[in-house]
């Protein structure tokens, strides 16, 4: 580190009183302030009176702005996880972006997430200085390896969070805990913030696939975006203004992902959106009421939508090793053409993929002979139309699950409940196909019952479904008419 000599430019100083009425007006405040043109860094510091009903957010935005869905002002945004936080030309506190000062407006934004009566009173501190010389935050080193180009099965975590939002730990720190544990890849998706994805660019040598990402955390639910190159808003309270954001996540070529629908994710408030690219109804231990994320997505099954499934730990530190929380708990499987990190979004996208409790957890796949000759063409999260009534061959395959219980479903009923007894072994369903029909399969710990609800079980692994589509439909009824001895 270099020493720099600090000369206060500007102090500002500002206070005020948050209502639940103005939290019912608009979700954020905005506090403008002028840099003057010798600012090369910007020290904030603000408090208010925390406590479970009163929580006040922070971040920045420069002179370009901060409108609905401008990505060019913002420069970070730490949640209500720091109390203080500095921007500089070549530095800057994790969750914030380094570089020019430009002189001009900037503004503070203050987000209220929870505001009790009669208000919460809050004061935030700007100091501007000139520096001579600047001091650069040092990312932790950690190696980049080299691409492998083979068609398989790659286990990795969609979900985890570093200091550059409220994690506990480095981005590097995280990579190698990692790879450590035997995940190929590892999604980095900090709160509302892209200085992660600035800091991964900087990496070297490291030896799993790290996909750049982002949460995008609202008050009213939250969602990941990978491999973005911008910042995504987050600012939004109605259907209109998140249906916003998603188009204009795919206008950039990316996926929206709902995160942890669930009452502790939170739960996901934007009913009438379209365009949601996969749901993650796995988040941490099982038991942690993701029983209600699967009713969100099996809601959207049932309705004709065909949305993967994915998993993601929510990890925000490197945890002890056999701990039911962390890194790879659960872990998502997607089968890619290589570990680039733009084959396992396309892996996301197409639904080849399936979760497990962990990167040692049961391993599944469903695969159909649509052609009727033996061979097995087609896998999860595809849809293929065949001649009504004809009888289709579907197969699943577990590995590494003797004991427990693989659980076949047809348009979101059990249908069949079976022992595996084999280390590797197979399953095979004959379908009816009178209507439009997916199939999926979940593995149970051994003892759960065919009739347990899923807030009662303990999930081991779950499928993404395969669906057919009859040329004409007729009423529905059920689609599984036998099952055949394995081979």
């Amino acid at each position: 580190m270099g020493r720099c000599m600090e000369t206060l430019v500007t102090h500002h100083g500002f206070s005020g009183i948050a209502t639940p009425d103005d939290k019912r007006r608009s979700d954020y405040i905005y506090i403008p302030f002028n840099v003057p043109e010798e600012t090369n860094k910007i020290i904030i510091n603000y408090s208010y009176p925390k406590s479970d009903d009163n929580i006040i957010d922070i971040g920045i935005f420069d002179p370009h702005g901060h409108g609905f869905l401008n990505p060019k002002g913002f420069r970070g945004w730490s949640g209500s996880e720091r109390t203080s936080f500095y921007i500089a030309e070549n530095a800057a506190t994790p969750g914030y972006i380094a570089g020019k000062i430009a002189p001009g407006l900037w503004a503070i934004i203050l987000g209220l997430y929870k505001i009790r009566e009669p208000g919460c009173s809050y004061s935030v501190e700007v100091d501007l200085y000139s520096e001579r010389t600047l001091s650069a935050y040092s990312p932790s080193p950690v190696m980049r390896g080299e691409r492998t180009s083979q068609p398989k099965w790659y286990a990795g975590d969609l979900q985890s969070h570093t200091e550059h939002s409220d994690g506990k730990n480095t981005l590097g720190e995280m990579v190698a805990h990692a790879k450590n544990l035997g995940l190929e890849y590892l999604a980095i998706t900090d709160h509302n913030t892209i200085s992660q994805n600035l800091e991964i660019k900087k990496l070297s040598n490291i030896e799993i696939t790290v996909i750049p990402g982002i949460e995008v955390t609202t008050y009213y639910g939250h969602a990941n975006v990978w491999n973005n190159k911008e910042w995504i808003d987050f600012r939004c309270r109605t259907d209109e203004q998140m249906q916003k954001i998603i188009d204009q996540v795919h206008k950039q070529g990316l996926l929206f992902s709902v995160n942890h629908p669930k009452e502790n994710g939170p739960k996901w408030e934007y009913k009438s959106v379209r365009g949601i690219d996969c749901v993650e109804v796995w988040s941490g231990p099982w038991s942690n009421l993701n029983h209600q994320a699967m009713a969100f997505w099996e809601s959207l099954l049932s309705q004709g939508e065909r949305i993967p499934a994915v998993g993601g730990s929510d990890a925000h530190r490197v945890a002890e090793e056999n701990s039911p929380v962390g890194l790879g708990r659960p872990t998502t499987w997607l089968y890619a053409e290589s570990n680039s990190v733009e084959d396992l979004l396309r892996a996301i996208k197409e639904g080849h993929s399936f979760i497990s409790n962990s990167p040692r957890g049961p391993m599944m796949d469903i695969q159909a002979d649509i052609n009727g000759d033996g061979n097995f063409e087609m896998m999860m999260g595809e849809q293929a139309s065949v001649s009504k009534n004809r009888k289709q061959l579907v197969r699943v395959t577990v590995t590494n699950a003797r004991k427990a219980i693989m659980r076949f479903l047809v348009n979101g009923k059990v249908e069949s409940t079976q022992k595996i007894n084999k280390d590797k072994d197979f399953f095979d369903f004959i379908l009816m196909v009178r209507e439009p029909v997916y199939c999926r399969a979940e593995v149970i710990k051994e003892g759960d019952s065919k009739d347990l609800d899923y807030q009662e079980l303990e999930m081991l692994a779950l499928s993404n479904p395969i669906c057919f589509k009859p040329s004409k439909t007729s009423s529905l009824e059920s689609a599984l008419i036998s099952m055949t001895e394995a081979p």
